[in-house]
């Protein structure tokens, strides 16, 4: 809650602050401050089956009591 309320309160000097800066260090002193307000995503690893050339294959069985099997035809 301390930095929270330091922030609320220094509001116009961080805005004016922000102002008197170069473009690029503007941009890159709020991507550094968004670090502390936006959630950040973390990274996932997929730990399953793979085949030879890395797909895993899906199978969809959709089953229709009135449309013959066209899979078994011959």
């Amino acid at each position: 809650m301390h930095i929270q309320y330091l922030i609320e309160n220094n509001l116009e000097q961080l805005e004016s602050d922000l102002k008197e800066l170069k473009p690029f260090e503007r941009i890159k002193v709020i991507l550094e401050l968004s670090k502390f307000v936006l959630p950040t995503l973390k990274a996932v690893e997929f730990k399953g089956e793979e085949s030879e050339n890395g797909f895993k294959p899906i199978s969809i069985n959709i089953n229709m009591p009135n449309i013959p099997d066209i899979g078994n035809r011959k």
